[in-house]
Order: C-alpha cells, then sequence, then structure tokens
C-alpha cells in the first residue's frame, strides 16, 4: 500500500480556498478527490480526514481560541 501523498501548506490553503468558493479540486493522481458533504465540511477521500470548508476569517489568537472552543460542525464540536 503507497503512503499517503504529502501536500504542501501551500496547496492546502489553495485547495481550500477553491473547495470555499464552491469548485471542485483538480484530481493531482490517480485516488486523490473530495467528497463535498453538503454539511459545511469536505471530506478528503484518499486519508479519509473531514475539514471546515470555509473558515471565520482573521482573528487574534484569543478570539481563535474561544472560536474553536464554541464552534460545532456536521454534529461535531471535537
Amino acid at each position: 500500500m503507497r503512503p499517503p501523498q504529502q501536500y504542501s501548506r501551500r496547496q492546502v490553503l489553495a485547495a481550500t480556498a477553491t473547495l470555499a468558493a464552491g469548485t471542485l479540486l483538480p484530481q493531482t493522481h490517480a485516488q486523490a478527490g473530495y467528497t463535498d458533504n453538503r454539511n459545511g465540511t469536505v471530506t478528503d477521500t484518499v486519508t479519509g480526514l473531514t475539514w471546515q470548508q470555509t473558515d471565520a476569517g482573521s482573528m487574534t489568537l484569543e478570539q481563535a481560541q474561544q472560536y474553536a472552543k464554541q464552534l460545532q460542525l456536521a454534529g461535531h464540536s471535537d
């Protein structure tokens, strides 16, 4: 079994921006793909990780910590 492809921070940010724009990501290799869960999240079909589709914008560290504590998305709060 081949290990999952590693992505740079720039690639992840570009993918996040693309998803936030509501478009599909290009396939980077035969197994790559994302599933729009239609609940504010997207799942990476290679790693199984689920990500928030859009961010909350710029904020201070304290604001980000409070945001993370209160965030509930797709039935999860972890």
